[in-house]
């Protein structure tokens, strides 16, 4: 049996005194009004880590990296940063991939089964290339363990 909208507005005045206009978020169904819940805009924040990077290396030492730089032919994969040691991106150096949203509620992609397997096949095809892939959290980029990995891997 439908419910009647104007009885339906009053009890949901009563449980929200602040809702204007209770109704707007309903839609006439079949079986009577059926709550239609607002979609979440999904937000996703890139950082560039490229601003306090960079001026961190050079101090340290190290080379400017090349950005985003794709390394297999076939696929579509990319290292957040790379130094190229060899005659080219296929013949491998030292990527550093900054690995994002371990502790995301409901966890980052790159935690999440599929994602996860693909990475896996990612960083061991890089390996395979010659490529040794430095990876750092967020929180630990700019420290010296980072410098130390860096300079130990291009030696």
């Amino acid at each position: 049996m439908p419910l009647d909208p104007s009885t339906l507005s009053k009890t949901m005045r009563k449980l929200n005194p602040h809702l204007t206009n209770p109704v707007t978020s309903y839609t006439p169904a079949e079986e009577g009004l059926v709550m239609v819940k607002p979609k979440r805009k999904k937000i996703t924040v890139k950082t560039d880590y490229s601003k306090l990077l960079f001026p961190f290396l050079e101090a340290s030492g190290i080379d400017r990296p090349s950005e985003e730089v794709r390394f297999h032919v076939e696929r579509l994969w990319r290292f957040d940063f790379a130094w190229v040691l060899g005659m080219g991106f296929d013949r491998g150096g030292v990527a550093l991939e900054i690995e994002g949203g371990a502790f995301s509620q409901g966890g980052g992609g790159h935690n999440r089964g599929q994602h996860f397997i693909d990475d896996m096949l990612k960083y061991s095809t890089a390996a395979s290339m010659g490529w040794l892939v430095i990876r750092r959290m967020p929180k630990d980029l700019l420290t010296m363990e980072t410098v130390r990995l860096l300079k130990g891997a291009m030696q």
